[in-house]
């Protein structure tokens, strides 16, 4: 029953009246959503990378041991592999590296993780990337969500942005509410600009049969790179309308494609658990 009411809502709002894609052009340049698209790709890669380093470590006794470790940082390497690298030290010291798991894109590791040398130091920008996430991860507004993990990248020009993720409730809840980008200057410390990617604290949620999901975004004239991230860790279509402009927008396999223009009155897709609708 759900299966049948997903692609019913889907297929009465991509019918809706379309105007040629001069509209899409209207809402989001095709340039402007390739760099959405690579920055929610990056900041899932980066992210799954890190779970995945985290429970490879889990099995080393020393690291479980090691009070030093303080959090992580990932760094995408030429074979575009992810680097985790585990950092941390004793208080008020400069920071260390302290152990490395490299992860392919498919999530395998292909070496053993490694171990630094003890007092091996972080370079200048670690320190930066690192100070940006600590305080990131120290302002987050908590409401939605108590735990946080946090993606840091660097930025077009120069400095770091801080993507902060609320941890999922379970295995079959995706979070987009709640989920923030915070800017910071070349050291680290200077914040620059935040912004939320939604009003609410929404978890889509999965359910059985459920083959996509739908939901309004308030926010932007097109979809953002955290439905990216969602879309591509759900490992389901995520149906995207933007009411400013009452646009829908399909997000699968982290792309976003123009569908049509849609009735206004019908552009916010209420919360309905049978097709897996939300509101931001």
């Amino acid at each position: 029953m759900r299966l049948f009411l997903v692609l019913a809502l889907v297929a009465l709002l991509a019918g809706s009246p379309a105007v040629a894609s001069d509209s899409a052009a209207e809402a989001a340049s095709d340039a402007l959503l390739r760099e959405i698209e690579h920055t929610g790709r990056m900041i899932f890669q980066h992210d799954r990378a890190a779970a995945i380093a985290e429970r490879k470590l889990r099995d080393d006794r020393r690291f479980k041991r090691d009070r030093r470790v303080r959090g992580w940082l990932t760094e995408a390497t030429e074979n575009d592999e992810t680097r985790v690298l585990f950092v941390g030290g004793k208080a008020n010291q400069p920071l260390e590296l302290l152990y490395q798991v490299t992860v392919k894109q498919d999530g395998s590791i292909p070496s053993a993780p490694r171990r630094f040398n003890q007092g091996t130091l972080a370079s200048a920008q670690q320190d930066a990337a690192f100070a940006a996430r600590t305080r990131a991860l120290a302002g987050v507004d908590t409401s939605c969500a108590k735990t946080y993990r946090a993606v840091v990248m660097p930025r077009n020009d120069s400095g770091w942005a801080v993507y902060l993720l609320p941890k999922p409730r379970n295995s079959s809840t995706y979070p987009i509410g709640g989920s923030f980008r915070v800017e910071y200057a070349a050291d680290g410390e200077t914040e620059l600009s935040s912004r939320g990617y939604a009003k609410t604290c929404v978890d889509l949620s999965d359910g059985v049969n459920m083959v996509s999901f739908m939901i309004s975004h308030l926010l932007d004239p097109q979809p953002t790179p955290i439905h990216v991230y969602a879309n591509l860790l759900a490992g389901k279509a995520i149906y995207v309308v933007t009411t400013d402009n009452g646009v829908l927008w399909s997000v699968k396999e982290g792309s976003i494609e123009f569908m049509s223009t849609i009735e206004k009155e019908s552009s916010k897709a209420e919360a309905d658990p049978e097709t897996g609708g939300a509101d931001q």
